[in-house]
């Protein structure tokens, strides 16, 4: 039989793995999922906090010699801000991606693959 095409023994097994496996890989994906926002959302915030008191030192500094100084930290400030958006938009997006598919892998049944599973075991096995 070619290495593509599988028996029938031999999907009945895949499906029985897929069934075991399946709610430790969900629970698995949703840990590492909301693990992942919780620490994406953490390194914004101190990242955030420390550019702005940074730039708040610069901004106090007495008597700036020009206006560019004041241009710089606004363009700082826009690059900061758009960094940290996209950054933490592809971030949360791809967290919250793994951990809606680990709560959908936890939650959906697949109820065919149930049955089939409770056909073969009922069948008698064929000579």
């Amino acid at each position: 039989m070619s290495r593509w095409v599988l028996s029938d023994d031999q999907f009945i097994e895949r499906v029985r793995r897929w069934q075991r496996y399946r709610r430790p890989v969900g629970a698995l994906c949703a840990l590492l999922g909301i693990a992942g926002v919780v620490l994406i959302l953490y390194w914004v915030n101190d990242l955030r906090t420390k550019s702005l008191s940074m730039l708040n030192e610069m901004r106090d500094v007495q008597n700036p010699t020009t206006q560019q100084v004041t241009r710089s930290l606004d363009d700082a400030r826009f690059n900061i801000g758009f960094g940290l958006g996209f950054s933490l938009a592809t971030g949360l997006t791809s967290a919250a991606g793994l951990a809606t598919s680990g709560v959908v892998c936890l939650l959906a049944q697949s109820r065919k693959d149930r049955l089939l599973l409770r056909c073969w075991d009922s069948e008698p096995a064929a000579s």
